[in-house]
């Protein structure tokens, strides 16, 4: 009886052991926080247009290789000289666009 006690225990001990390795090898998705803050822009104000971009490789033409991106807004808000906007849970890989001419047009601000 002891044997299969200590059998049983290993058994579990390995099952454990296999849950841990099959749940460290699911992707993680870090998030992160970012603070933007409007200093002394000579309109008053600053624009900003936060999004995220998914490339992958696609068919090859010409004999080149391509990406084809699918981009996603995340945040557009304009600050006042010196305000601040806190996001505390950003996805992985936001980028921020420039605005022409003083406006923000998405996607071809990312130019």
């Amino acid at each position: 009886m002891k044997s299969m006690s200590s059998l049983l225990a290993a058994g579990l001990a390995l099952a454990s052991a296999s849950a841990d390795a099959q749940i460290d090898q699911q992707p993680r998705v870090v998030r992160t926080s970012s603070t933007y803050t409007c200093g002394a822009s000579p309109l008053g104000e600053c624009a900003f247009l936060l999004y995220t971009s998914d490339c992958r490789e696609a068919e090859a033409k010409n004999g080149a290789p391509t990406l084809v991106c699918t981009h996603a807004l995340f945040a557009q808000f304009k600050l006042k000289n010196g305000e601040s906007k806190h996001f505390a849970d950003m996805p992985p890989g936001v980028k921020q666009c420039q605005a022409q001419n003083g406006k923000l047009v998405f996607p071809d601000c990312m130019r």
